[in-house]
């Protein structure tokens, strides 16, 4: 599915396009997923879980954020790719709801605010920053976009309800 979409816009991908590219039957995908959302929510959820382990070695709100800056950041073609495509809201929108469930969870751990809200703003404000930067993708700023996205987003998490 991420090769197609690396290729295609998500709207131009069928369940049959994603079968043909695993090499398995149609049947065999609608027996695990109802839909190619399905497919892509699972496969978000695994690449989550499977970070889970190494997050840990950076816990916190600042941590976490900048684990989303370095995953952006390690695969920038896709990113550019799904961010500018016509179906990016789609995707993103998947991302960034499973993301949202997993920093709920790290600004309860460090005992900041908790709200969906402020977790949602956060989010928002980190994937607009990284869309904006992906226009010039100058690798030496990292360090500085890291550096003011974790600063922004620091004083955003310590506004309490």
């Amino acid at each position: 599915m991420f090769a197609l979409m690396q290729r295609h816009d998500w709207e131009n991908i069928t369940a049959q396009d994603i079968c043909d590219e695993a090499n398995v039957a149609r049947s065999s995908f609608y027996m695990h997923f109802g839909s190619k959302i399905a497919l892509l929510d699972h496969t978000i959820e695994n690449s989550l879980a499977q970070s889970r382990e190494a997050r840990k070695a950076k816990a916190g709100l600042a941590g976490f954020l900048e684990w989303i800056v370095d995953h952006v950041t390690a695969d920038r073609n896709f990113f550019t790719r799904v961010a500018r495509s016509q179906g990016a809201q789609v995707t993103l929108n998947r991302f960034k709801s499973a993301l949202r469930l997993e920093l709920e969870q790290e600004l309860k751990r460090a005992n900041l605010a908790t709200t969906k809200l402020h977790a949602s703003y956060i989010l928002g404000g980190v994937f607009d920053a990284l869309i904006f930067w992906s226009t010039t993708w100058k690798t030496n700023q990292l360090p500085a976009v890291k550096a003011e996205i974790i600063a922004m987003s620091g004083r955003i998490s310590a506004l309490q309800d």
